[in-house]
């Protein structure tokens, strides 16, 4: 299974490193917490709160058709949401932090209400399974939509509130992988081998409930396209090989290739200085470093992680680490 990814302004949080786990990794202090144990199956996604009221919290999706809410500091599981029927695929959270969405192999797509745990609304469109989901609040139209992409080769854009479709049109020639956000546009990429790009705006004019639009932007690699990432000169492509393609941000231009990783890449994350990735080779790299203005040559430091690494406990004090997270981010090594 691919390792997913998410943290906070103190902690990494990683899954892959056994059936169900999910580990706190400490930059300040290169350690780990002990695991997070519950689900009977693979991690495929994490999502962070950190509600006033709630207090933080993480939310885990998985394999065993189960969506668990963590106490972070316990490891405690709080809540757990079970009324999909097949592996939950993806999740993700709302702008206001007040639901989660997850989406499933079941192919339903479930909207939950972080006060009762509960579902409070279904949208429905995919036949296939869901595999990514993302919750955008667009302040330029008042109103709110999620966007999701199967393995139906469709994408979807509804209505939040009222779980309308917007846009609903297959998108490419076979499964999605990919789906990010970037200042207007969508990003989609597939197991076609097709990265395209697409004006939300012109989703949201309601007349591509059939029928696609032409993409701002269409590119063939020769493999799966399965991620992507941004910083604010360059778009990273992930590949299904490991590879990861560089452009530059306002011409498209290819500027290099990373042969970090030998598998299907997961996740492209900047952090810091850096930027962080993730393969199904069960490996995270933090060895690019990203560009500053005016552009110079990158450097690669060799830094990585396998999920081999050792299960001790973070006992430091939030306190020491605030004081010491930012220069501590810049430096991930290998456990």
């Amino acid at each position: 299974m691919q390792p997913c990814i998410n943290r906070d302004e103190f902690f990494l949080y990683v899954s892959g490193g056994g059936i169900g786990t999910v580990r706190r990794y400490c930059p300040a202090t290169e350690k780990f917490s002990k695991p997070f144990n519950g689900h009977k199956g693979p991690v495929t996604e994490l999502v962070l709160s950190n509600d006033p009221e709630r207090g933080q919290r993480l939310y885990t999706a998985a394999w065993d058709y189960k969506v668990h809410e963590w106490d972070v500091c316990t490891r405690e599981i709080l809540r757990t949401f079970s009324l999909h029927t097949d592996i939950v695929k993806c999740m993700c959270i709302s702008p206001c932090e007040k639901y989660i969405f997850t989406g499933g192999a079941d192919s339903r797509i479930y909207k939950i209400d972080l006060d009762t745990f509960e579902a409070v609304q279904t949208y429905e469109g995919h036949h296939r399974y869901v595999t990514k989901v993302m919750c955008l609040e667009l302040t330029s139209y008042n109103r709110t939509v999620l966007i999701s992409v199967g393995s139906d080769n469709f994408l979807c854009v509804f209505d939040v509130d009222t779980g309308a479709r917007l846009a609903y049109f297959r998108a490419h020639e076979t499964s999605l992988y990919a789906l990010a956000y970037r200042e207007g546009e969508l990003w989609t990429g597939s197991a076609d081998k097709d990265f395209k790009s697409w004006s939300l705006d012109d989703l949201m004019t309601g007349e591509y409930l059939d029928s696609a639009p032409t993409p701002l932007e269409h590119q063939r690699f020769d493999f799966w396209v399965t991620a992507f990432g941004f910083t604010s000169s360059e778009v990273f492509v992930g590949l299904g090989n490991g590879e990861i393609h560089v452009y530059d941000l306002a011409t498209m231009e290819k500027r290099r290739v990373l042969d970090y990783h030998i598998d299907f890449v997961s996740v492209i994350m900047p952090m810091g200085d850096k930027l962080l990735t993730s393969s199904y080779d069960y490996t995270i790299k933090r060895d690019y470093q990203i560009p500053r203005a005016p552009v110079e040559e990158d450097t690669e430091e060799e830094s990585s992680y396998d999920f081999s690494a050792s299960d001790n406990e973070d006992d430091d004090k939030i306190k020491q680490i605030q004081e010491a997270r930012f220069r501590a981010m810049m430096s991930l090594k290998q456990e």
